[in-house]
């Protein structure tokens, strides 16, 4: 069946209407807040581009690959990317991901039908194909080679239809694939190798001359190999490709190249897309084993290529999902048409009812499970405090802080941060770290800053080494990784670092050096410091903080400069609790409520505020907020002490 026939051929309206849906709801999953922290580098990437006519070779918005070649792999992504922002701004770059995932959704949905699936198979799988994407829902190059693999895919299955032409096709999008994520070029390069290999194998089988399938094959394959190698990198995209497989897996920023493991089925944010996957690897097998003597070698070599890249590096899993649905879809879809033949009176007659209700049977599972755990799950992290195109996460505020009052030296930082302070800081600041570390561990900053977070005395020397005279802190411990900033907070005392801002976001610490004299003294908190949430200090401890009404002013001073700060009504509740007494009960539950109101996915407001109803004697009103909690905050096993108190 080719594309054309697909959309000319008689469907019942509820079939298009159910589709329209699934790829609809699928979209509302992809509508988080802009997460990516590559994105921002990428823009920059190609606004230096832009500036300057010619590629970057070395490193000048931070020191991520200092002293080594750097090759702008992903050019043409970027210079859409900043295309994008340019017209629509951070909206644009939401709509964009929106756009990209479920276009390649519907391509695989036409990959399966073109390859022999019927309506009901191709769109039982694309909420699984939905959940297994979004194991890579952050913006990135990464999201238009997706397009372009399942675009790969779907012109194979046209080819297999009769459409001989369509083959030539595959050269254009590899040509697109090197230039949108040069980094990509070699999957492509497997995958129509694999295509055209399986097709000189096939034609040698059926007694065709050597001439006719080497011609029809070699000038193809000689096309792909030279625009993998010459466009526009050469053979350092191999060299690229390499270092990113072959880093040591021990020290790693980006846990994305890790393998994966059992724990990663019980993530909070990417967990069901890991069960997606293991549903359409088990899925596929038993179409494989069920279409046997119809197998086309080059779907189980793809197969199990992908299959074994997935467990080797999880950023895989979602390429496994665009090759492995259309192949699942074709092997069940052979699998429907032998029964038909060996048995072909099934669906006429008074059977045809109960065949077309057997037929709707296989949506069931999927799509409870998309309405379970898919949508519930997207609109907690969209709808959460307020809608943000940004994702809360960011240094937005510190950002904004360091542009207005201009701190001197370079900053330190977690590099999840570096895309977003290289987009809004670059060329004021050269920033430490960026997205950029994974395929150059072992040669720039990375390795120092590994080190630097759990060692003291190598944190000093980072700080002297790359003339650091300001960090930015990142205050939400659910979304950067706790083992990049835990420690270093602690580095910061107050004999040596001044905290001059401070939201739920970041905070600002400034070296106390001559140039940030006057700063310091106009913006220093001198008693409010980040350990205080992050690790649950009991204010009533604090010899600083006992009695002190200058604590409240800081409170209030936080309260207006970010507005909706979470933490500053936590640490407002927390002083009334433990210095005021009873008078001031009201008091304590309204600022702990409005905390959880402004972080509705944070444990910290439910915890203190639940001990608080337990110690006045309130335990239904706190068994009602665990319940609340309950359906609010994604980590569970965190609600476990609240739990065992209401029993």
């Amino acid at each position: 069946m080719s594309v054309r026939d697909h959309f000319r051929g008689e469907a019942p309206l509820w079939r298009w209407l159910l589709l329209l849906s699934i790829v609809g709801g699928a979209g509302w999953l992809y509508s988080q807040p802009l997460g990516s922290y590559d994105v921002w580098w990428h823009m920059a990437a190609a606004r230096q581009f832009l500036e300057t006519g010619h590629f970057p070779r070395r490193d000048t918005f931070s020191f991520t690959i200092e002293g080594i070649p750097w090759y702008d792999f992903q050019w043409l992504s970027q210079v859409i990317f900043l295309g994008v922002y340019r017209l629509g701004g951070v909206a644009g770059l939401v709509w964009a991901r929106i756009l990209l995932l479920t276009g390649t959704l519907v391509l695989l949905y036409l990959a399966a039908r073109v390859r022999g699936a019927s309506q009901i198979v191709a769109m039982s799988l694309l909420p699984i194909g939905a959940a297994g994407l979004f194991t890579r829902f952050n913006l990135g190059p990464e999201h238009l080679f997706f397009l372009m693999l399942a675009a790969l895919s779907l012109l194979r299955g046209m080819q297999r239809g009769g459409a001989e032409w369509v083959r030539w096709g595959l050269l254009g999008i590899h040509l697109l694939i090197a230039n949108l994520h040069g980094g990509m070029a070699l999957v492509s390069l497997a995958v129509i190798g694999i295509y055209l290999a399986t097709d000189a194998f096939e034609g040698y089988r059926r007694g065709e001359p050597r001439r006719g399938w080497l011609d029809r094959n070699a000038w193809l394959l000689g096309g792909v190999v030279l625009v993998t190698f010459f466009t526009p990198l050469g053979t350092d995209i191999v060299a690229v490709f390499r270092d990113a497989f072959t880093y040591d897996n021990t020290r790693v920023l980006n846990t994305d190249w890790l393998p994966l493991r059992r724990s990663d089925f019980g993530d909070v944010a990417r967990g069901f897309g890991y069960w997606a996957f293991g549903l359409l690897a088990l899925l596929t097998i038993f179409g494989l084993f069920a279409r046997w003597r119809r197998i086309f070698l080059d779907d189980l070599l793809l197969f199990l290529l992908f299959l074994f890249l997935a467990f080797k590096r999880r950023r895989v899993v979602a390429q496994f999902v665009i090759v492995s649905l259309p192949i699942c879809g074709a092997a069940f879809g052979a699998w429907v048409a032998a029964r038909r033949e060996t048995k072909p009176e099934r669906g006429k007659g008074s059977a045809r009812g109960g065949l077309a209700a057997g037929k709707f049977l296989p949506l069931l599972v999927p799509l409870l499970s998309a309405a379970i755990f898919l949508f519930p799950h997207a609109g907690r992290a969209t709808l959460g405090r307020r809608f943000e195109l940004v994702h809360p996460g960011f240094p937005v505020g510190a950002t904004r802080w360091i542009r207005e009052h201009r701190p001197v030296g370079n900053p330190w930082h977690p590099y999840h941060f570096g895309g977003y302070l290289i987009w809004h800081l670059y060329p004021d600041y050269r920033v430490l770290i960026d997205g950029r570390d994974h395929p150059y561990q072992k040669t720039g900053v990375a390795r120092h800053v590994i080190e630097a977070t759990t060692d003291p005395t190598k944190f000093d020397r980072l700080v002297e080494s790359y003339g650091i005279t300001f960090a930015i802190v990142p205050n939400r411990g659910n979304w950067i990784e706790l083992h990049q900033s835990a420690q270093p907070l602690a580095f910061f005392t107050k004999d040596r670092w001044a905290l001059v801002f401070h939201d739920d976001d970041a905070s600002i610490f400034l070296k106390r050096t001559p140039e940030h004299r006057k700063l310091i003294e106009r913006f220093e908190y001198h008693l409010i410091r980040p350990q205080y949430v992050v690790q649950y200090v009991d204010l009533l401890r604090d010899p600083f903080v006992d009695g002190s009404s200058a604590f409240l002013r800081e409170t209030d001073r936080l309260l207006s400069e970010s507005p909706g700060m979470s933490e500053a009504n936590l640490l407002r509740g927390r002083y009334f609790e433990t210095h005021a007494g009873a008078d001031y009960s009201s008091v304590v539950e309204a600022c702990y409520r409005q905390a959880i109101e402004d972080l509705p996915w944070s444990l910290t407001g439910y915890y203190l505020l639940f001990d608080f109803y337990f110690n006045t004697g309130r335990r239904e009103e706190a068994c009602e907020l665990y319940a609340a909690a309950r359906r609010r905050v994604y980590y569970k096993p965190g609600l476990a002490p609240m739990a065992a108190r209401c029993r």
